[in-house]
């Protein structure tokens, strides 16, 4: 378990618009320099809690669903929140937000022909505790609700979808949201937008067939051989607040 990213606040302009790029210039030795990028919060650091989890058959191989069950994914969650936690302080963090991720594809309903990684808040399955019926959105809340216990409310970001980041806020389960932004307009509180990935090889966020103005964003991708993570690829996101969580090493937050 661990904190995935604690990154260096970077941010770029683009057609007169601040784009907040973040990444880890230690595990991205390709994003810098890059021309048109410079540090505009130095040595400023969002933290980020994400950890690899094992395949269940019960969906998505993601952390906020992984037990498959209620009572698990709340001790799950509490345990999460206590180690994020942890791992902050010990980072130099003190008491700042944390965001915690749903990254996988959560929808309010999955439309026809939508991608088969996109996956519906109200679909069922079995608790595989209980032997209960339950949906996808029961374990994400749940798990949410350990991770409030842990470190409060007042502390908790969520990044996801829309679909995800809606409903844990109006649960009351969080109080920051970094919001994927690719298939849907932004939830008006989130604080952070990812608006884009480059380079996207994976045709993700840049896919030419489909909107030919990104073919320019894709054939970079191809020339310099990057993918979207590990090796060498940057998350594009625009904050849309002055506090969306940002903190300094040894330096108290005055938001």
């Amino acid at each position: 378990m661990f904190i995935k990213k604690l990154m260096p606040i970077v941010l770029t302009s683009a057609a007169g618009v601040l784009l907040a790029a973040l990444a880890a210039a230690q595990s991205y030795p390709h994003a810098f320099p890059r021309q048109g990028t410079v540090k505009l919060f130095e040595n400023e650091r969002v933290a980020i809690w994400e950890v690899n989890s094992k395949v269940t058959d019960t969906g998505p191989n993601h952390r906020a669903i992984e037990t498959g069950s209620l009572d698990r994914q709340h001790h799950l969650g509490f345990v999460d929140g206590k180690h994020a936690d942890r791992n902050l302080k010990e980072a130099g963090g003190g008491d700042a937000p944390i965001y915690f991720t749903v990254d996988f594809h959560v929808v309010d309903k999955k439309k026809h022909g939508a991608p088969d990684t996109f996956v519906p808040w109200g679909e069922t399955m079995t608790d595989k505790k209980t032997g209960a019926t339950i949906t996808i959105g029961d374990l994400i809340t749940k798990y949410f609700e350990g991770i409030k216990a842990a470190i409060g409310v007042e502390r908790v970001g969520v990044y996801g979808t829309f679909a995800a980041v809606k409903r844990l806020l109006d649960l009351g389960l969080a109080r920051y949201a970094w919001q994927m932004t690719f298939n849907h307009p932004p939830d008006p509180r989130a604080q952070l937008h990812q608006i884009n990935i480059y380079p996207d090889i994976t045709r993700w966020c840049a896919d030419p067939t489909k909107d030919p103005s990104t073919l320019p964003i894709y054939e970079a991708a191809l020339q310099a051989n990057w993918g979207v993570s590990g090796a060498g690829g940057l998350d594009f996101d625009r904050a849309v607040r002055v506090d969306f969580g940002q903190w300094r090493p040894g330096k108290r937050r005055t938001f």
